[in-house]
């Protein structure tokens, strides 16, 4: 099984989507349209799973987090949310799902705009630099997430 560790602020949400605010049923910002396409064509192409590590995880109720990414396009399955860690560290979250993980995991990528606190995992990171203020996921971001699924 290949997973896609999957932040949500700065990969999906840009500055336009801030600037519109927020979507009022779910109290959540929309997504970037052209980032979902490009997170579908990783998810159709490489049959990888989502797990959602982006600090919406904390969100008070999770049926509606699952409800609103789907409103917003994602097309791959998202099979769970890391663990909270005692030291707040994403590095070390992803690490504790993939420990707890039941299934054998062939390959996983981590799609983020923050690069402090990955720990073991930073080769697994596609730096999503600027996020917010660049544009989120690019073109460019999806080349190299598919060359780590794909090793």
């Amino acid at each position: 099984m290949r997973l896609i560790f999957l932040d949500i602020d700065g990969v999906l949400v840009t500055r336009a989507e801030l600037i519109k605010g927020y979507i009022p049923v779910f109290n959540m910002h929309g997504f970037n349209a052209d980032c979902v396409k490009r997170l579908n064509e990783i998810t159709n192409t490489t049959k990888a799973k989502i797990v959602i590590s982006s600090c919406w995880r904390h969100m008070e109720h999770r049926k509606p987090l699952l409800e609103h990414i789907r409103l917003q396009g994602i097309t791959g399955e998202i099979i769970g949310m890391t663990p909270n860690s005692k030291s707040g560290m994403r590095g070390e979250e992803i690490e504790d799902f993939l420990k707890e993980f039941k299934q054998p995991v062939d390959a996983f990528v981590i799609l983020d705009d923050e690069k402090t606190g990955m720990g073991e995992v930073t080769n697994f990171l596609v730096y999503i630099k600027g996020g917010i203020e660049k544009g989120g996921l690019q073109d460019e971001h999806v080349a190299e997430a598919l060359k780590i699924l794909n090793q």
